[in-house]
């Protein structure tokens, strides 16, 4: 059930990527650099969960940073981001970024065609590895430039991503942090859960009817002492009462244990 609940809360948090490029996109559309640098960051998180990466997806992740790093200043950065846009969603340009980013994107080109080298380390058996969206063996050559690098236990339930430069001639390592176990779901047999189900219930109804039995006696001594009618009526009424809650929690006790055994 833990582990359930480490799914949930991490279902819960995982941002929506559409809506992460849209941020992002917004922010570079305005030249809030600051922004738009913070969204950049949201949006690989949004690719740590879900599925694969579609080029689309990563088409408009790069084309937005590439306007960031020209906001900026840095045109070998915003080379870089122009190339990997160019190379994973050919043909496909937001106007709103302008003629010239526009320009730049549709001569980039990559520099090199020595590639680099992608292993990661730590992954447990079973895991697997994405390179922009697709299934990759690693160790892996690559392209140089920029890449975005998923892992998980299946390609639907990814756990880890990192956008990535790729060097010509170099090897890049890097150690995802997956769950410790496969998120699955583990199968229990229906019967172990109902019988579960009726232990715990018949074991909360005795602890329960134990308790209201002794309110019950309680009530003995206030019915002892009594000075007037008023104070001894209301006290057996409470008696009456805690002896009838206590009637009903045994009954649900003695059912619960006894389908316990019946359907273990």
């Amino acid at each position: 059930m833990g582990i359930w609940l480490l799914i949930v809360a991490a279902m819960a948090v995982c941002p929506d990527r559409d809506a992460a490029l849209r941020v992002l996109e917004s922010a570079v559309i305005d030249a809030r650099v600051g922004e738009a640098v913070v969204g950049l960051g949201t949006v690989e998180e949004a690719f740590a969960c879900g599925g694969p990466a579609l080029a689309g997806e990563l088409g408009r992740a790069w084309r937005a940073e590439a306007v960031v790093h020209r906001l900026e200043g840095d045109p070998s950065a915003e080379q870089a981001a122009l190339e990997a846009a160019a190379r994973v969603a050919p043909g496909q340009w937001d106007e709103r970024y302008g003629p010239v980013p526009h320009e730049a994107w549709e001569a980039a080109h990559l520099e090199s065609d020595e590639p680099g080298w992608l292993t990661t380390v730590g992954l447990q058996h079973g895991a697997v590895v994405l390179v922009d969206g697709e299934a990759a063996d690693v160790p892996q050559a690559m392209d140089v430039g920029l890449h975005l690098v998923q892992a998980g236990y299946t390609t639907s339930s990814i756990e880890y991503a990192r956008f990535v430069r790729i060097i010509a001639g170099q090897q890049l390592t890097l150690r995802p942090m997956l769950s410790t176990v496969p998120t699955q779901p583990v199968e229990i047999p229906t019967a172990r859960i109902h019988a579960r189900a009726w232990l715990v219930t018949g074991l909360t109804a005795g602890g329960l009817a134990v308790g209201t039995s002794i309110l019950a006696w309680s009530e003995n001594r206030k019915l002892a002492l009594a000075e007037d009618f008023d104070t001894l009526d209301a006290a057996r009424h409470r008696q009456l009462v805690f002896a009838g809650v206590t009637s009903g929690l045994s009954v649900v006790a003695a059912t619960g244990l006894t389908l316990h055994f019946v359907t273990r």
